[in-house]
């Protein structure tokens, strides 16, 4: 609840800047998954 209260405090005081921060982190997210993914189906096709 800690983190929740905080990420809305910075939002209300630097909406910009946690707006990026919020869209990296999100975005950094997104790619490790897809990163992970891609390398599950090449151990899976190389194992076959």
């Amino acid at each position: 609840m800690n983190i929740v209260l905080k990420v809305i405090e910075s939002v209300s005081q630097a909406p910009t800047e946690s707006l990026i921060v919020l869209t990296v982190l999100f975005s950094l997210g997104f790619s490790y998954m897809v990163i992970k993914l891609v390398l599950t189906v090449i151990s899976g096709s190389t194992e076959k």
